[in-house]
């Protein structure tokens, strides 16, 4: 049986290109991604909102982004609200 030669071995799957650390925190960086989303769908069900099917744009992407933290703020304001109300009666 014939060793593989080293240079033949860093071109499969591109190994030399890639760094392994680098490659690690860009899957993680999309793990992360993919749970944000996940969550701020189920949050957004729990509330009744429409989630659009497909985004067409970055720009609607980046707007119900922007929609999503917005409501989950004012929700957390009228909690904190009703809740110093009762505190105080």
């Amino acid at each position: 049986m014939e060793k593989i030669p080293e240079h033949r071995k860093n071109a499969f799957k591109a190994k030399s290109i890639f760094k392994l650390d680098e490659v690690r925190r860009r899957r993680e960086e999309q793990q992360v991604e993919i749970r944000r989303k996940n969550r701020e769908e189920s949050l957004a069900k729990r509330r009744n909102l429409n989630i659009p099917a497909s985004l067409d744009s970055d720009d609607e992407t980046a707007d119900w982004d922007v929609q999503v933290r917005v409501i989950t703020t004012v929700s957390a304001i009228i909690v904190i609200a009703c809740v110093a109300h009762v505190v105080n009666q």
